[in-house]
């Protein structure tokens, strides 16, 4: 599966005047982008769940069986992508994208491993990604690496609420898995500059 992703993204335009920041749930990304892209020279674009001001109930509602629901939700993601990336094509400043499409796509992944989903369904979601033609890559990545006891204390002091799936170590370490592969390779083909940042705290 990651490897038909990352073939994909290779054909994807990357915009040289963009930054995304990936990394596992509560790795710290908005935090990073507070403390570092705070200034007049960024433009810092809400993460996918903060886009839109309200979010449709199949979205939020509890994770489908259905197969026509689950492409159907990863479809409503995968539009909001386009919309971010439409509206911030004027944007003249350096744009920090809080996640990016591997966000959506590693969602995806991690519930395909864990849930015996068909793989069908991941080929589907591909499929629909390449249909969305303003989608792009930031031409620079920040991957904050986070250890999983620190993310375990971090689901303790969550406000803003987090689904149990996204807590569970098991998804911690297919999402680490699939980011540390793409990133990686995107990087040594030359597509994105990569760089690590740990996190501790």
């Amino acid at each position: 599966m990651i490897q038909e992703l990352i073939r994909i993204l290779e054909n994807i335009p990357v915009d040289n005047n963009a930054i995304g920041i990936e990394g596992v749930p509560f790795a710290g990304k908005t935090f990073y982008i507070e403390n570092n892209y705070n200034s007049n020279n960024f433009c810092a674009v809400k993460e996918h769940m903060l886009y839109e001001t309200s979010l449709p109930e199949y979205v939020i509602s509890k994770w489908p069986e259905d197969e026509a629901l689950i492409i159907q939700r990863q479809k409503y993601f995968l539009d909001i992508e386009e919309k971010r990336w439409i509206s911030s094509d004027n944007i003249s400043k350096t744009k920090v994208f809080d996640r990016t499409i591997l966000s959506i796509m590693g969602y995806l992944y991690a519930r395909i491993c864990s849930n015996n989903i068909s793989v069908n369904i991941w080929q589907k979601v591909l499929n629909i990604l390449m249909q969305h033609k303003n989608i792009k890559l930031p031409s620079n990545f920040i991957f904050i690496d986070t250890a999983y006891p620190v993310l375990q204390k971090r689901f303790i002091n969550n406000q803003r609420g987090c689904e149990a799936f996204l807590q569970e170590k098991s998804t911690y370490e297919r999402l680490n898995h699939f980011y540390t592969n793409i990133l990686n390779k995107l990087n040594e083909t030359n597509i994105i500059s990569l760089k690590t940042i740990k996190s501790e705290l």
